[in-house]
């Protein structure tokens, strides 16, 4: 279901039911090279990556259109593979506007599309939403 350009839809992990933005999907379409050719929006709940379709339109016009058509089995999860501790971000390296998320294990800090594309989170939004659990998110500062 759709109004003004948001997706209404319940999500497939966390079963809440979730608004998707269509600025949301434009960024995600923008950023396909950096996730393997998929369209990544998240759930604005429990943070989870979700792949949108393959074949959804890039111009304004025709979004708009395939929101408003859609139904509420349009897309699927990106599996969080083994270890989920070793997924979830500790923090970011902020420089000039530019947030690299490093992951838990302590690998290559990674832009947002193409962190939620190798791990299947939403680093920003799971940062913003356990900010509270004790203290702040960790800035590395270069």
């Amino acid at each position: 279901m759709t109004t003004n350009n948001k997706l209404f839809t319940i999500c497939p992990v966390c079963e809440q039911d979730i608004e998707i933005k269509a600025r949301d999907l434009k960024l995600a379409i923008r950023h396909k090279a950096e996730t393997g050719g998929k369209v990544l929006a998240h759930c604005p709940e429990c943070c989870r990556s979700l792949k949108m379709p393959d074949d959804m339109p890039k111009d304004d016009l025709a979004l708009n259109e395939w929101i408003g058509n859609v139904g509420d089995d349009f897309g699927e999860c990106v599996p969080m593979l083994d270890d989920t501790q070793a997924k979830i971000p500790n923090g970011y390296i902020g420089d000039l506007g530019v947030k690299l998320y490093r992951p838990g294990s302590g690998g290559k800090p990674l832009a947002k599309y193409p962190y939620m594309f190798r791990y299947g989170i939403n680093p920003e939004c799971y940062l913003a939403k356990n900010n509270s659990q004790g203290r702040k998110p960790f800035v590395i500062k270069s």
